[in-house]
């Protein structure tokens, strides 16, 4: 997967883990993008809930 500097840039003046943030913003950008319903939209849910859980 390739990403813009910017795009790099950005997530890398959060500090570290950055590299782990970008999987999140993707799948938050995957639901807003995708039909109600669909496998992937409920996989991307299913996990945001897991680790909303153990926060």
């Amino acid at each position: 997967m390739r990403l813009s500097p910017e795009v790099v840039q950005h997530f890398k003046d959060q500090g570290p883990g950055w590299q782990t943030r970008i999987d999140p913003a993707r799948k938050q950008y995957m639901h807003e993008h995708e039909s109600p319903g669909s496998p992937v939209v409920e996989i991307a849910l299913e996990q945001r809930q897991k680790v909303s859980s153990t926060v």
